[in-house]
C-alpha cells in the first residue's frame, strides 16, 4: 500500500464514511501508512453526533420520518447536519512532517484549510480563542481554537479530532450552501433554537473540490489512491458491526 494516499468517496453512507476513517486511522496507528487524506460527501442526508454527545437532545421521530440517518463519530465535538457539505479527513502517523502532538497537528491543518478557502476568495482566519464548552448540540454554534472563522468570528469549517496511540485524525465539513435553521428542526430543547441567520457563502462544489485537492496535495505530498476490494470489505465490516448499530449510535 502507498504510504501517503489521497482518495475520494463521494455520496457514501454515514456508516461507510465513519468506518472508512476508523480503518485508515488503524492503518496509520500500525505504521502501515504515513498519511491518508480523503474527501467525501454524504448520502442520504445525515446527522453525525460527537463521541460524547447525548442522543436524547434529538427528536428521533422527526429524524426517522424525514429519512435522515444518524451516526456517531469516534471524534468529539457536537452534531453536524450533513447536507450540501464537502467533508475532508486527514490522518497522520505521529512524527510525520515533524507533527508529534495534537496542538501542532491542529495548527498545521488549520493553515491548510485557510489556504483552501483563501483560494476560493473567502476572507477567513484561524480562531485563536479557547472557547468555553457550549451546551448547544449544534457544531456550528461556536468555534473552537484552530477552527476557521470569517472576519466576524463565525465558524466556516466544523472539525473534530481523534488521537490514537501512534496517529492523529481530523475530519471536518465545509458547507457550500448551509442553512443553520435546518438542524434546529431535529433538536428537542427550544432553548437551542435561537441560532444565527443564514449568510454562509454559496459556492460551486466543483470549485471547492479543486481548491481543497490543490491545497492538501501540495502540503502532504500525496499520491492518488483507489480503494481495493480488501479495503472496501474491511470498511463495510466495520460499518456493519459498529456504526450502523443502535448500541453504538445511542450509546449516550
Amino acid at each position: 500500500m502507498q504510504r501517503n494516499i489521497l482518495l475520494s468517496t463521494y455520496d457514501s453512507s454515514p456508516y461507510f464514511n465513519m468506518a472508512c476513517d476508523e480503518y485508515f486511522l488503524g492503518l496509520a496507528d500500525k505504521g502501515i501508512i504515513d498519511c491518508a487524506v480523503r474527501f467525501f460527501t454524504w448520502s442520504p442526508v445525515s446527522i453525525s453526533l460527537g463521541y460524547y454527545q447525548k442522543s436524547k437532545d434529538f427528536d428521533m421521530e422527526k429524524i426517522n420520518s424525514d429519512n435522515i440517518l444518524l451516526v456517531r463519530r469516534i471524534t468529539g465535538g457536537n452534531a453536524i447536519f450533513h447536507k450540501n457539505d464537502f467533508t475532508y479527513s486527514a490522518i497522520l502517523k505521529m512524527g510525520i512532517k515533524g507533527l508529534d502532538n495534537k496542538r501542532d497537528f491542529y495548527d498545521f491543518l488549520a493553515n491548510v484549510l485557510k489556504k483552501s478557502l483563501l483560494s476560493l476568495n473567502i476572507d477567513c482566519k484561524i480562531n485563536d480563542k479557547i472557547s468555553i464548552a457550549e451546551k448547544n448540540p449544534d457544531c456550528f454554534y461556536s468555534p473552537s481554537q484552530y477552527e476557521i472563522v470569517d472576519k466576524n468570528g463565525k465558524k466556516l469549517v466544523g472539525s473534530a479530532q481523534k488521537i490514537s496511540k501512534n496517529a492523529m485524525l481530523q475530519h471536518g465539513s465545509f458547507f457550500y450552501d448551509y442553512n443553520p435553521e435546518i438542524i434546529k428542526k431535529y433538536l428537542k430543547n427550544e432553548n437551542f433554537k435561537d441560532k444565527k441567520s443564514n449568510d454562509n457563502p454559496k459556492l460551486d462544489l466543483k470549485e471547492i473540490k479543486k481548491a481543497f485537492f490543490s491545497a492538501f496535495k501540495k502540503e502532504f505530498e500525496l499520491s492518488d489512491y483507489k480503494l481495493t476490494k480488501e479495503d472496501e470489505s474491511e470498511i463495510i465490516k466495520i460499518a456493519n458491526v459498529k456504526y450502523s448499530k443502535d448500541a453504538w449510535i445511542f450509546r449516550k
